[in-house]
């Protein structure tokens, strides 16, 4: 079967396949952008009025948030609470952010998607609400 209409048929997959690889890049820097804009948009107030800096989507009945909210208590950071369970408006704006599950922890502007102590630990840390861990010399 090799002749000229297979080359013709290989040349028309081939630039389906181009096509559709373009298609899917696009969808995918516009899904990256809209995120990115919802992001930035996350402006929730803190319980000083300023702006928060940790936002934590949660549920009543999360034992994944109960350990994050312990968790963070613990460490003195403060944090803004959106009961998604409760809260129209929390979870509405959960839902825009396309969020899957909780707690679904925002540091700044970085998602953290379930309770990862050490994952948060570390994002804390380095945007300074959370001393680093002082570490003993024997």
């Amino acid at each position: 079967m090799d002749g000229p209409n297979s080359r013709s048929t290989i040349s028309t997959v081939q630039g389906l396949i181009l096509i559709a690889l373009v298609i899917a890049a696009l969808t995918a820097l516009s899904l990256w952008r809209n995120y990115h804009s919802q992001v930035d948009e996350l402006a929730i107030d803190g319980p000083d009025g300023t702006a928060a800096q940790v936002v934590i989507f949660t549920t009543r009945q999360c034992p994944f948030c109960l350990a994050a909210k312990r968790f963070l208590k613990q460490h003195g950071v403060a944090y803004t609470e959106l009961k998604i369970d409760t809260s129209p408006k929390a979870r509405q704006l959960f839902d825009m952010l396309r969020g899957t599950g909780v707690p679904l922890i925002f540091v700044d502007k970085i998602r953290l998607a379930g309770f990862d102590e050490r994952l948060l630990t570390q994002v804390l840390q380095a945007k300074g609400l959370m001393p680093a861990a002082k570490r003993s010399h024997l």
